[in-house]
């Protein structure tokens, strides 16, 4: 009589996974995606990035521009320009170039614009100057070469790079020494722009075509920018009063 044995090296068959295993599967799985899905919805955009940036910046960029008839939003080329084209009869000097705090007010100018956050500055009526262009109608008053200074970005044949964006003019008086930052914020808070009121200069405005002025005054460019008047603080008188004859200079000093 033969006896068997069992087969000591034959491994035994496994069944099917116990029910509780393929739950336990699961839920890891789904804990992973949750995982994920959490990670993806705390992370900083980069748009909430640049947001931060600008509200620790010192200085607002170019504001963005919305014009009329569109609700679309655009970005703007800002220029400042520096009416400094005048004769200076009361000064009986080249008003520009007098100093005040051992700086020019001309220099004034500038560096106020460059504080602004203005890339482009245009010293109206003077060629001569690094930054300077001549007045293009000789013997006008300061709206008229404005104007004309502008239009004439529009008149080539094709748009210069200047112009294929809407304009942010920032346009300053060469005799305003105690303008401030402060007084450009404000008037750059509008979307078309403003002046203070009972001043022609400084104004803030944003043009997109050639501008079609009715005549060849400040209040004519005024009404053709479409820009309203603001009211300037009392305290901020100083800061707006043009200095046209030494005697100003001397109170100033």
């Amino acid at each position: 009589m033969h006896l068997r044995f069992p087969d000591q090296t034959r491994r035994p068959q496994r069944g099917p996974l116990a029910p509780s295993v393929h739950y336990l599967v699961l839920l890891v799985v789904l804990a992973f995606l949750c995982g994920i899905y959490l990670a993806l919805l705390n992370a900083p955009t980069e748009k909430a990035h640049e947001l931060d940036v600008s509200k620790t910046s010192s200085v607002p960029p170019a504001l963005p521009y919305s014009d009329a008839i569109g609700a679309e939003r655009k970005h703007v080329h800002t220029i400042g320009i520096i009416v400094a084209g005048g004769k200076s009869r009361r000064m009986g000097s080249d008003k520009a170039a007098i100093l005040y705090k051992n700086k020019s007010l001309l220099d004034h100018a500038i560096d106020l614009l460059a504080l602004f956050g203005v890339k482009e500055t245009i010293v109206l009526g003077r060629p001569g100057h690094a930054h300077g262009v001549a007045d293009p109608l000789l013997g006008a008053g300061p709206a008229a070469n404005i104007v004309a200074w502008i239009n004439g970005l529009y008149q080539s044949g094709s748009k210069s790079a200047r112009t294929r964006e809407p304009l942010r003019l920032v346009i300053l008086p060469v005799d305003m020494p105690l303008l401030s930052i402060e007084q450009l914020q404000v008037l750059n808070k509008h979307k078309k722009g403003g002046y203070f009121d009972d001043l022609y200069l400084p104004l803030v405005a944003t043009v997109d075509r050639p501008i079609s002025c009715s005549g060849p005054r400040m209040k004519d460019l005024l009404a053709a920018l479409k820009i309203e008047p603001v009211t300037a603080p009392t305290t901020w008188q100083p800061a707006l009063k043009n200095f046209n004859s030494i005697a100003d200079l001397e109170a100033l000093n």
